[in-house]
């Protein structure tokens, strides 16, 4: 019996959504706010593209302005350079990944 390999997808451990929209993030060891886009979140991440870099494992913040969720503290997992930005995929601290994905509905006109 043959086994194909895993689509990138099928390897996950919870089904990515696709968002648009715009939120900051920074450093946990900085304090100055960068605007980076979103490309997708799950139940356990979420994905963005930044004009800065991060390294893997850094703890970052998130910040969606005017939501009323605060500063999401999470922790970078993937980071590959891309067309001039940074592909940055964190993993969420909490399960806000709901509270997150309406937020960002809300505030940028949602999904693509």
């Amino acid at each position: 019996m043959q086994r194909r390999a895993l689509m990138p997808d099928e390897r996950r451990r919870h089904q990515r959504v696709e968002l648009d929209g715009e939120l900051q993030v920074r450093s946990a060891s900085d304090s100055t706010w960068f605007t980076v886009f979103a490309r997708d979140i799950s139940t356990s991440g979420f994905g963005f593209d930044s004009p800065v870099s991060f390294e893997r494992g850094e703890d970052v913040y998130l910040w969606l302005p005017d939501s009323g969720l605060g500063e999401i503290l999470t922790t970078v997992r993937h980071l590959a350079q891309r067309q001039g930005y940074w592909n940055v995929g964190v993993e969420l601290d909490a399960p806000l990944a709901y509270e997150i994905e309406n937020a960002l509905a809300t505030m940028n006109g949602g999904y693509r």
